[in-house]
Order: C-alpha cells, then structure tokens, then sequence
C-alpha cells in the first residue's frame, strides 16, 4: 500500500506542469468550465500534457551533464521504480538520492512549472489572435459553444485582421409599465459573458446598449422608438430573464476606426 501511495504522489507531482498548462490555456474567464471540477478529475490527460515538458527538461539536464560535467545521483533506474513501485519496503537508496540533488531537483520543477505557465498564456494568445482555434478547431478550439456565437463568430473575414463585431437584440421577460402584457426589448453590442459552471450562460454584457420605449398614442396604436440608456456603458442582462435572442454578425467591409453604431 504504501508503494502505490507514493507512486501516486509521484504521477500528480509529474503532472503539475499539464494541469497548469491546460488552465493557464484556458485560463479566459469564457472558458474556465471546462477544467475538470477537481484536479484527480483528469490525471491521465494532465500527465500525457506534462510528457513534452519533462522530456524537454530530462534533455537539457542531461546535455548539462555531459557539457558541463554535473554529477547526480538520480538515475533513470530510479523514476522508473518510483513510477512503478518496484522497489523494496525500507529501502531508501531513491530517497536518498532525491535528497542529495534537492537543490537539482527543485530548480528542474520550478523551471518546468514557469516554462509551462509561459508556454499555456503564450499558446492561448496567439490561438486567439491569428484565429487557429477556428482554423484547426480539432487542435485548438475552445470548447465552449457561447464563445463562437457570442464573441468570436466563425464567419467568412474579408481581410487579415478584420473584426467581427456582434449585436444582439433580446426580448426580456421584464413588463413594461402601462402595457399589460407587454416586455421589455433590448440590443447593443456584445461585449463579453459569464456562464456557469456546467457551461449554461449566465450574463450577457452589452456596450452601446439601447432600450425600447412604448408611447401611449390614444389616436392610434403605441408608437415605438429606441432609447440610449447611457453612452459608453455596459448592460449586464441576466440569461435567466431573456426571453428570445437574436444575433447579428457585422464584419466591415474595410477597417474601422470606431465600432459600428447599431441604426
């Protein structure tokens, strides 16, 4: 028992540099649910993350040691017995082993750890901006549905760099006063969104936002017109009081020098 208690141990610590890669990737607030709830939850794909990173750093040290001259007590004989528990109860050669390159041991985990942090915003980033999650979606999409229709359109761009600029029109269940039966219409600019831990939408933030106003006309049916609520703000709506919702991808046809107002 003992053996498989630190074997384990020894996997999750392996493992840190994919767990921390993954979420440093997905480390955008529209895509946190994604992450497993808890970090056992997905040992297996973090460790498979981790490979390159480790494989990279065995390189490097090794390179040292023959370069440089560096003598260690670790050996390959050794992870691999820590790994699979075939080691003897009471013995304490691989610990003391690990105890005499601690200095070694602890500057190769620091560095991976950085390394893998760097390497997930860095990935994120560039994914982002050169649009590989819609170009290779297998590879690099985010897996989040509300992304792709909110935010990040995969429509048709008619240059490099062009932006997608999103509007939305929502009819909320909120009543309108005076008018029975009668609720509330909003549109605006997507701007952002939160959603829930199981991935439902949660908020809708909406810039350049306008509000539908009802007039009493007692010659005639209400009259209806559009009301800027408050220039340059941002409307937070609620997902649970949206009734219908409609979306509508704007892509200029030549570079904007401001965002497109809503007519």
């Amino acid at each position: 028992m003992g053996n498989i208690a630190l074997t384990t141990l020894v996997i999750l610590v392996l493992a840190i540099p994919g767990y921390l890669v993954r979420s440093c990737y997905y480390s955008h607030e529209f895509t946190r649910q994604v992450l497993p709830k808890s970090g056992t939850d997905d040992i297996a794909r973090a460790f498979l993350y981790a490979l390159p990173f480790h494989f990279i750093g065995v390189c490097i040290v090794e390179l040292w040691k023959h370069v440089g001259g560096m003598e260690t007590h670790l050996r390959f004989s050794s992870l691999f017995q820590l790994l699979s528990g075939s080691y003897e109860k009471g013995d304490t050669a691989i610990v003391d082993a690990i105890y005499a390159d601690a200095g070694l041991v602890i500057t190769y985990f620091v560095t991976t750890v950085l390394y893998a942090v760097v390497i997930g915003h860095a990935l994120r980033h560039y994914v982002w901006k050169y649009r590989l999650d819609i170009t290779w979606p297998k590879v690099f999409e985010f897996r989040n549905p509300w992304l792709y229709r909110l935010l990040r359109p995969k429509v048709p761009l008619p240059y490099t760099g062009a932006e997608v600029f999103v509007f939305a029109e929502a009819l909320t269940y909120i009543p309108v006063d005076g008018f029975p039966g009668k609720t509330r219409l909003y549109r605006g600019m997507v701007s952002g969104f939160t959603t829930e831990e199981d991935g439902t939408l949660k908020d809708l933030f909406l810039t350049q936002a306008q509000r539908g106003e009802l007039r009493k006309n007692y010659a005639m049916d209400p009259t209806f017109d559009w009301k800027e609520i408050t220039p340059s703000s941002c409307l937070v709506l609620k997902y649970s009081e949206i009734k219908n919702l409609n979306l509508t991808y704007v892509v200029p046809a030549s570079s904007p020098s401001r965002v497109p107002a809503r007519k």
